[in-house]
Parts: C-alpha cells; sequence; structure tokens
C-alpha cells in the first residue's frame, strides 16, 4: 500500500449465497470501512455476485448474514456509480459500524469508456477512508482521556499517591500508553471485489496507486511495477491489455489534471 500500509488494500471474491456471512464477518475482523463493488448481480446470464446489501434504504432496510446485521441509511446514484452508507453490528453485541459502499457500473466485457468516474469515485472512496479514521482517532484520544481520569480518581479514593505526584504520573502515563498501543488508530483496509476479485479489481487498487504516487513529491509512476505489486499479493491481477492500457489512461488523465490545477495555482 502506499507509504508502506500495512494490509491497506483487501482484494477478494465478490460474496455467494452460502459465503456472505464469511464475507461480513472478514468486513468486521479487519475493520474494514470502505467497499468497492466492480461487478453486477448477475452479467450476460451468468451469477456473478450475491446480493450482500439490503434493497432498499426505506423499505426493507435491514438485511441479517449469519452473525451479522447489515442496515443501509443511504444511497445516492450518480452516473457511474452508486454509493451506500451502511451500519453494520454483531447481532450478538453492541458496536455498530458505518460504512461506505460503491457500487461502480463496470462493463460485462472490457473496460469503462471513460477515466473520470474512475478517478473520480476513487477520490470519493480516499476521503471516506480519511473520515473513519479521523473518527476512530477522535474516539481513542476520548478513551484516553476517560482512562487517564479514572486513573486519577481511583488513586485519590485510594490515597495511593497524590495527583500531582511522580509516581501518580507515571502510572497514568502508562496506563494511556499501553492503551493507545491496543486501539484503532490506523486507517483500515479499502476492500475491493469484483467476480473472481482478479481483473477488475486488480485494475481499480493499481489505478488507486497510480494516483496516489503522482501526489508524491516526484509526481512519478512506474505501472508495471505496481502491477507486479499488486499481482505479488493477488494472483492474476490485472487480466487483459485493455486493463493494462486503462490504468495508465487512468494515469495519464490524473497527472494532466493535477498539473492544471498546479499551473492555475501559479
Amino acid at each position: 500500500g502506499p507509504r508502506d500500509a500495512p494490509n491497506y488494500y483487501i482484494a477478494c471474491q465478490a460474496p455467494m449465497e452460502s459465503t456472505t456471512s464469511d464475507f461480513w464477518r472478514m468486513i468486521w475482523e479487519q475493520q474494514s470501512r470502505v467497499i468497492i463493488q466492480a461487478t453486477d448481480l448477475s452479467e450476460n446470464g451468468i451469477e456473478k455476485c450475491a446480493e450482500y446489501l439490503p434493497p432498499s434504504a426505506t423499505l426493507d432496510n435491514h438485511s441479517s448474514y449469519g452473525d451479522y446485521q447489515v442496515t443501509l441509511k443511504n444511497r445516492e446514484v450518480k452516473d457511474k456509480y452508486a454509493i451506500s452508507t451502511l451500519m453494520l453490528k454483531r447481532v450478538d453485541g453492541e458496536e455498530c459500524r458505518e460504512l461506505t459502499h460503491y457500487w461502480y457500473k463496470w462493463p460485462e466485457a472490457g473496460v469503462p469508456a471513460e477515466e473520470a468516474p474512475i478517478i473520480a469515485m476513487l477520490l470519493e472512496a480516499r476521503s471516506s477512508l480519511k473520515s473513519y479514521c479521523l473518527e476512530q482517532q477522535a474516539s481513542d484520544l476520548k478513551d484516553k482521556s476517560s482512562t487517564a481520569e479514572s486513573s486519577v480518581d481511583a488513586e485519590a479514593a485510594g490515597g495511593k499517591a497524590e495527583v500531582g505526584s511522580t509516581s501518580s504520573s507515571n502510572e497514568i502515563n502508562g496506563n494511556v500508553g499501553s492503551r493507545g498501543t491496543a486501539t484503532r488508530t490506523q486507517q483500515g483496509p479499502l476492500t475491493v471485489h469484483c467476480s473472481p476479485g482478479t481483473g477488475r479489481t486488480g485494475t481499480i487498487i493499481a489505478s488507486d496507486m497510480a494516483i496516489r504516487s503522482l501526489e508524491t513529491p516526484k509526481r512519478s509512476v512506474d505501472i508495471p511495477q505496481l502491477v507486479y505489486y499488486v499481482r505479488r499479493g493477488r494472483a492474476s491481477a490485472v487480466q487483459t491489455k485493455e486493463q493494462y492500457e486503462f490504468i495508465y489512461k487512468v494515469a495519464s488523465m490524473y497527472a494532466t489534471k493535477i498539473t492544471n490545477l498546479s499551473n492555475n495555482d501559479n
């Protein structure tokens, strides 16, 4: 992933009827908050993906998949993709997480005719990832503050140490530090799937990595190296010549965009 971020992407097969609960368990356990889907439920009369989201935000907006319940809060339909805001929770717990699902209308054959919608979707997905990361950091800071206050209250009640003493401060700092190591301040991975989780999935991930590379100070991208990197993690990613060319087109369009923005700023 970018800047050596571990587990930044999850490339996976589309959920099938027998694996929807496994899919949502993976999303929960890996703390993924953003999903990109690049396949229809069926293509050319062949089932490609199970319906793993509630069908409507107004009627029947709750669905259960094994140990997990998914609620569709809102759905916004754009030209080439739809954005769904979801709430995910374990049926036996209280914690509830908000997720964002992007469903791109990838053509049944070939690649998208335009690069701009893919770029727009990837930038929106990144914004969602950043928003969830900031939300988690704020929650962690609140937890740390509560832990520190609890430590002070406990010591004051027990008479073990004065609030301003060195031993008290060390204990509080130790508690905060140990709690901080277990918190989820790191941005969760971006989950991407098509049907087999290879061709389209690899193309989207490589395109996202290309965009991010162009935003570094060097503003350069090595697409063969990016594709090689993606294939190391997901065999058969980026399957066709057209998909490979599409990554170049995405990178070229985005490079032109940021160059024009830079020139306008100057």
